[in-house]
C-alpha cells in the first residue's frame, strides 16, 4: 500500500491515540513521514515542525529538524530487507474544537530502524502541526515507493 490512513477517528471520546508499528518499504533506505487528516483531507500545509535524535550501533549520535513542511518526518531511512525497516511507537494527540487555538495536533515517538546496510538505529523525535485545524486522524507513509509489509495496532486514550 501507499500509505496508511485512519480518518475520522472518534475524537470525541479519545483524547489521545497510541500507534504500535512494525514496517517494511518497497524502496530500499527511504524514510517514513507523517501527517495529520481532517475527514478525508490530509493536512498538507506548510505547518509541520519535527526533530528526531538518534544514536547509531556505534553509538555515534546524531539529529536533525526541519520547521515548515507539508510533512513531518519521524524515521530516517529504512531498509527494504526482511531484517531492516521501522519499528516504533507513536502518541498522537488531535485538537479538537474544544482546545484553544494550537493546543495540539502533535505527536511524539520512540523506536528504532534498520538501514539499507542493516546498520540499526535508536530513534525518537516530535512533530507538532502548527495550524488552528480541527484533526482527528493521520496519514503514514514512506517518502518514496510503497510499502512492502507492515503491522500495526491503534489504541485509543479516552478523555
Amino acid at each position: 500500500v501507499d500509505s496508511i490512513v485512519f480518518q475520522s477517528l472518534d475524537t470525541a471520546t479519545y483524547k489521545a491515540f497510541r500507534f504500535v508499528f512494525a514496517g517494511l518499504p518497497v524502496s530500499d533506505n527511504t524514510e517514513l513521514n507523517f501527517r495529520f487528516m481532517s475527514g478525508s483531507s490530509i493536512a498538507s500545509s506548510s505547518n509541520y515542525s519535527w526533530a528526531i535524535t538518534g544514536v547509531s550501533g556505534s553509538s555515534s549520535h546524531y539529529e536533525d529538524h526541519s520547521t515548515g513542511n507539508s510533512i513531518a518526518r519521524i524515521h530516517n531511512n529504512g531498509g527494504n530487507a526482511d531484517t531492516e525497516g521501522w519499528r516504533t511507537i507513536i502518541d498522537i494527540v488531535f485538537q479538537t474544537t474544544n482546545d484553544w487555538t494550537s493546543a495540539n495536533n502533535y505527536a511524539t515517538w520512540i523506536g528504532n530502524r534498520n538501514d539499507g546496510s542493516n546498520n540499526y538505529r535508536f530513534e525518537s523525535g516530535s512533530l507538532y502541526y502548527e495550524n488552528d485545524a480541527d484533526t482527528d486522524g493521520f496519514n503514514l507513509a514512506p517518502a518514496s515507493g510503497q510499502f512492502n509489509k507492515y503491522s500495526y495496532t491503534l489504541y485509543g486514550v479516552k478523555r
